[in-house]
């Protein structure tokens, strides 16, 4: 529906929108700035670059997608 509610607040250096890229599917959420902040931004083949040449960051962002797809399950039976 149309209803909107926090689900995080990010800080430096958090990401977000791997959930869509990784599973190729639509984003889930909508991001809004609570204060003066800037984005850096990757398209897909970017994003899937990026992921191929940095094995850390390859893990840190599987991590994340474990995690929050978890809570996103959790959330839909909610």
């Amino acid at each position: 529906g149309d209803s909107q509610r926090p689900l995080a607040v990010l800080s430096d250096g958090d990401f977000f929108g791997e959930l869509a890229l990784l599973s190729d599917i639509p984003r889930a959420a909508t991001v809004t700035a609570i204060q003066p902040c800037t984005f850096l931004v990757l398209d897909n083949q970017q994003f899937q670059a990026m992921l191929q040449t940095n094995p850390r960051i390859r893990a840190a962002v599987e991590r994340a997608h474990t995690s929050r797809t978890s809570e996103v399950l959790a959330l839909a039976g909610s």
